[in-house]
């Protein structure tokens, strides 16, 4: 294999040990102390708190919290160390030097620990589909996946804090990189599973953040408190909202303090509700992309793209885009694709057809648009990624996330899928 170093891939992340547990431990805040309760709703039950298995927008907001992953990727795409003080790559063989954490029991984060959970998800009682096809460049991933072997030959241990992981040499290393981001691969120690056994998730959900959980009463809420000092809320507690309406009037009465709110959901919001509507931003541009005949001189009629948009998503929200091209041909009928787990995009789609009657709209899912964008089968699409090979495009607003949240929430972030990062949190007073 060699030893040629690979410079043009996340060679070597060597941001110090402390200013990554900075990252996720902030330091203590006079005005707190960790005191305070913060709330925020859902409006599902948690499909699973395993990572590896976590689906719905509940799971992914309480999982994104309790557990960490080896690398972080942020909303731009780029990655930095997250569990991984250093990563570099030699060839197909990735060495990882773990930074100095513990778990919320006050157990060191290992290497023999981080090997055993990456095999975890691949287990007969986990079996993630997600988690296999990111670790399928992994040598002894069949062994494992087959159920012949417990741990992947692949990832060795080379010292306390030090591991080995060899691909296949056609693996793809910055996808596989990228891959150790997800929450999939999330480190659960597989000892505090097996302790919980079926149970383990109320009783032994074990990660490497601050928080901790002390209740869950499923239907109803999940409340985890914060087991080391730091700013923000000492605690957090999750209540499940059937109706997304109601998570979003118990924000406006001050009942909860945080709900998201689906984009396509903002249309219908009541003027007063407005003012506790935040956007925050989120990856890339929404822009409409489409592949039409030129029209010289011409622009889709008697619609203002400011207008559009902000009838969608509100006044606040940014134009990029102020006049139609031309290569948009006037007074034709138009079918616009949306992916429909794409809600920014849906509702900017669902504005443009209640706005111009020639205007049809498609959902579909994104492996569908790809196929049909391929095939030249669609002419226009809304979304954040351009799909035809020589597009015209239309920029239309940034990418956002969207929720209701109180006013005495003074600042917060969240993760780059759009979920609260609890330790950001500041309230007044």
């Amino acid at each position: 294999m060699g030893k040629r170093l690979w410079p043009w891939i996340l060679v070597v992340l060597a941001l110090s040990v402390s200013l990554l547990i900075q990252d996720h431990l902030p330091e203590v805040s006079p005005s707190t102390n960790g005191r305070g309760e913060f709330t925020v709703a859902v409006t599902a039950e948690p499909n699973s708190l395993d990572p590896a298995l976590a689906e719905n927008g509940s799971a992914l907001a309480i999982t994104d919290n309790v557990f960490q992953t080896l690398l972080h990727q942020n909303a731009n795409g780029a990655l930095t160390p997250d569990l991984a003080r250093q990563v570099t790559v030699h060839g197909h063989v990735l060495q990882v030097t773990l930074a100095k954490a513990k778990t919320t029991q006050g157990n060191p984060v290992t290497a023999s620990m981080v090997a055993e959970s990456l095999a975890r998800p691949l287990w007969t009682g986990v079996n993630s589909k997600t988690a296999r096809a990111l670790l399928a460049p992994v040598v002894g991933y069949s062994s494992v996946a087959g159920g012949h072997a417990r741990y992947l030959r692949g990832v060795k241990v080379t010292g306390r804090t030090s591991l080995r992981i060899t691909l296949a040499p056609t693996a793809n290393i910055s996808h596989f990189l990228h891959g150790l981001s997800n929450r999939a691969l999330a480190i659960v120690p597989v000892s505090d599973q097996t302790e919980g056994q079926s149970n383990w998730q109320f009783s032994n959900l074990i990660g490497t953040t601050p928080w901790r959980l002390q209740t869950w009463i499923p239907g109803f809420h999940l409340v985890f408190d914060r087991y080391t000092r730091g700013r923000g809320p000492g605690q957090i507690d999750v209540v499940v909202y059937p109706k997304p309406e109601e998570a979003w009037l118990s924000v406006v009465n001050g009942v909860v303090d945080a709900a998201p709110i689906g984009a396509n959901h903002i249309a219908s919001l009541r003027r007063r509700w407005r003012r506790d509507l935040h956007a925050y931003p989120g990856s890339g541009q929404v822009a409409l992309y489409y592949r039409l005949g030129s029209g010289k001189n011409s622009r889709y009629p008697g619609i203002s793209i400011a207008a559009w948009v902000h009838r969608a998503l509100g006044p606040e929200m940014p134009v990029s885009s102020t006049l139609w091209p031309a290569a948009l041909a006037a007074n034709r009928p138009m079918t616009i694709w949306v992916n429909a787990t794409n809600l920014e995009a849906v509702a900017l789609a669902e504005s443009l057809a209640r706005l111009e009657p020639k205007v049809t709209i498609r959902q579909g899912s994104a492996r569908i648009l790809d196929s049909l964008a391929a095939t030249g089968a669609i002419t226009a699409y809304i979304g954040t990624r351009s799909r035809f090979r020589h597009p015209f495009s239309l920029p239309l607003t940034e990418s956002a996330h969207f929720w209701m949240q109180s006013p005495r929430i003074r600042s917060a972030s969240l993760y780059p899928d759009g979920q609260f990062n609890w330790s950001s949190i500041r309230v007044r007073g």
